[in-house]
């Protein structure tokens, strides 16, 4: 790797005190590591710096600096722990825990001195053609549990177990590195950081800002790693376990104890109450000393001998999240349609309940009832341009009483597949309608950004001077800036309240939930949770036959408070639900790989807010306002590279006068087409030179004199 990976990193042979910078270890969320080399005792150190980059950036040369002031409190009060990190780890001296030798404040951001461990990641280890010898798992995790018995013992937490933060040295000792007490959600007043999680490691309390962690949290991580160690595989994400749980526990087979196995299995438990609450509990429970079982092992010596492994994951911030919708009809279903059975109340109720499925349809989200006598159909129930003005506004069918007799529902609206396109306006359906492809919810909330509108930039002018673009184009970044501020904030709220909505979600899926109810469908569909007055009232899950999952709170039969949304095709939405559609802070998944957090009006994405997503196999993100899920007016959009545009857009592409920052130091003031330099522009190197002319399609057509 060079400084072109890590663009806001110090560069090699920056000098901070007696510490040399050699090269970037790695970068995260909230940080980077180098590897440095001391001066002064000529040895070989890692030197961990403080910078959250959604809260901070490094500015004029190595000053790291909030983004704005709204920031500051946030970043200097993760700044205090990071400083509260390392004066606790300096206190301990165990060959479990990376010892830290000193730590200070340079630059306007802290830094911690540790020992470079020589080894090798455990990641390498069991990622290898083979499986690790029991003995050397067995080895590596009492070590583990040893260290991080001693930090728990201080108050303190780990927060990011995984097997890329043990490494293992030489001699086959265990040292766990890279604590994340800078990860804690933080709340109160403005102070607020996104959690960071490792997906397949995390449990379920980690994805929530106020997640009450515990030694339990840890001890689930350290138990993914093993399962990883004995399997090949990390357990699946726990945010897909908290109902119908897809994990199959470890089976002995001879290479283990029964009773280890046992004690990996029950550490790996969704909710935290069922896992062992210390590690001298757990420790007890794998009886370590007799955890290797009898079975033919492979050789001490040659741990990667066995079937290909799994690669782990990387970290990434937690931001899971699904759309759904309200229903559009009150449909009610014969008594005898379904079939209903009392979960964890004795208390009885008649009639079924109408289930929903996630559609929209001009970007309206609509709730369809299931029916008991026909197919599941596609089809689209598109609203009259002008409805009629005696039409009522559409309600969700309560829970039914059985009917005397009903006429035959219309066919159910269904998600279409991702890929599928938008349909033309149609008139009102006729007695008979025919169905047409259904517009997919999530795609017509936030369009993919592939066009803009063509001609000339607004504004465009032939007289422009250099002074004058210059100028423009700085004034346009500087409001581009302060509405990205504004849409960093939205998304900060919104991956919080993603992050409490899954957890509601969770506890909606407990087996165990406190009067719930199931209601069976002919085509497989249920629902379990609780109800009142024959609807769906409080926490509960709605299942479709095809894999769709709705969680959350209820009310008056739809999701109300805060709920998710998820399909089998990776999409979904997160966050505050209002009378059934998605409204306040949320954040949409569009697809796999896209991210959308910040305001949601009416199902929309809807105000500001910042949207991450893949474009040409470039990491692009997006901050600030947005209508009709597309970016428009001024905004900031900064690639994985670290190129920068801080300007306006169109049709969320770069459209109008902005600034571009290019990684090499290179700043362009100056109008842009449909993503492109088009129109004049002035270039302004990093030694100074300065290119002014006329561009098009992003190429200096006639350079000016």
């Amino acid at each position: 790797m060079t400084d072109a990976d890590f663009p806001s990193a110090l560069r090699a042979g920056y000098r901070l005190n007696e510490y040399r910078i050699d090269r970037v270890l790695g970068q995260g969320g909230f940080g980077i590591t180098y590897l440095a080399t001391d001066t002064v005792l000529r040895r070989v150190v890692a030197l961990k710096e403080y910078l959250p980059s959604e809260f901070a950036v490094r500015v004029q040369g190595a000053t790291v600096s909030p983004r704005s002031r709204s920031q500051a409190e946030s970043y200097r009060w993760g700044l205090d722990r990071f400083i509260d990190e390392a004066r606790t780890l300096a206190r301990f001296r165990h060959r479990g825990i990376v010892p830290v030798l000193r730590f200070f404040e340079a630059n306007g951001t802290g830094y911690m001195v540790m020992e470079h461990e020589a080894g090798r990641p455990f990641a390498e280890l069991i990622a290898g053609p083979g499986r690790l010898d029991p003995a050397r798992v067995v080895a590596v995790l009492a070590g583990v549990l040893d260290g991080l018995e001693l930090v728990h013992a201080a108050g303190f937490l780990h927060r990011d177990i995984k097997p890329a933060n043990i490494i293992v040295r030489t001699d086959g000792s265990p040292v766990l590195i890279d604590f994340g007490a800078a990860r804690q959600a933080m709340r109160g007043g403005d102070r607020t950081l996104t959690s960071i999680v490792t997906p397949r490691y995390a449990p379920i309390e980690q994805y929530a800002s106020d997640g009450k962690q515990s030694p339990a949290t840890d001890i689930y991580a350290l138990a993914a790693v093993m399962h990883q160690a004995i399997s090949g595989a990390a357990p699946p994400e726990a945010t897909a376990r908290v109902r119908d749980d897809p994990y199959k526990p470890l089976v002995p087979d001879g290479r283990y104890t029964p009773r280890f196995i046992a004690a990996i299995n029950a550490a790996l438990s969704v909710f935290p109450e069922s896992r062992p609450r210390t590690i001298a509990a757990w420790r007890e429970a794998l009886k370590l000393e007799e955890a290797v079982g009898a079975a033919p092992k492979a050789s001490f010596d040659d741990p990667e001998a066995a079937p290909t492994r799994v690669l782990e994951p990387s970290s990434r911030p937690v931001q899971l999240r699904a759309p759904t919708a309200q229903a559009e009809d009150r449909i009610q279903h014969p008594g005898s349609a379904v079939t209903r059975r009392q979960v964890f109340s004795w208390r009885g109720l008649t009639g079924a309940m109408g289930l929903v499925a996630v559609v929209a349809i001009g970007g309206v989200f609509v709730w369809p009832a299931l029916r008991d006598q026909h197919p599941t159909q596609v089809a689209t129930a598109p609203a009259p341009a002008e409805p009629p003005a005696a039409a009522a506004p559409p309600t969700t069918a309560p829970m039914p009483q059985p009917p005397a007799a009903s006429p035959a529902p219309p066919p159910t609206p269904r998600l279409a597949p991702p890929a599928a396109p938008a349909p033309k306006p149609a008139p009102p359906p006729q007695a008979e309608p025919k169905p047409a492809p259904a517009r997919d919810a999530i795609d017509k909330v936030l369009p993919p950004v592939t066009q803009a509108p063509s001609g000339p930039a607004p504004g465009a002018s032939r007289g422009a001077t250099r002074q004058g673009m210059v100028e423009s184009s700085s004034a346009t970044a500087v409001r581009a800036n302060a509405t990205a501020e504004r849409a960093s904030i939205a998304a900060q709220r919104a991956r919080e309240r993603a992050g409490e909505a899954r957890i509601r979600a969770a506890e909606a899926g407990k087996a165990n939930l406190p009067g719930a109810e199931r209601v069976d469908f002919p085509d497989g569909s249920k629902y379990v949770g609780t109800v009142r007055d024959n609807r769906r009232e409080g926490l509960g899950v709605v299942e479709l036959a095809d894999g769709e999952r709705q969680a959350g709170e209820w009310k008056a039969d739809r999701l109300d408070g805060l709920g998710t949304v998820r399909t089998t095709d990776g999409r979904g939405y997160e966050g505050e639900w209002s009378a059934g559609v998605p409204a306040g802070f949320g954040v949409f998944i569009p697809r796999p790989g896209e991210r959308h957090a910040g305001d949601v009006v009416g199902g929309k994405a809807e105000g500001f807010g910042v949207r991450g997503f893949n474009r040409d196999g470039v990491v692009v993100t997006q901050s600030g306002e947005w209508r009709d899920g597309t970016l428009v007016g001024v905004g900031v959009e900064t690639l994985a590279s670290g190129e920068r545009y801080e300007g306006e857009f169109a049709a969320g592409r770069r459209h109008g006068t902005g600034v571009l920052h290019l990684p090499n130091g290179t700043r362009f003031h100056g109008r842009f087409v449909e993503g492109e330099r088009d129109g004049y522009g002035v270039e302004v190197a990093p030694d100074g030179t300065v290119t002014a002319g006329q561009w098009r399609k992003g190429v200096l057509e006639r350079k000016e004199d």
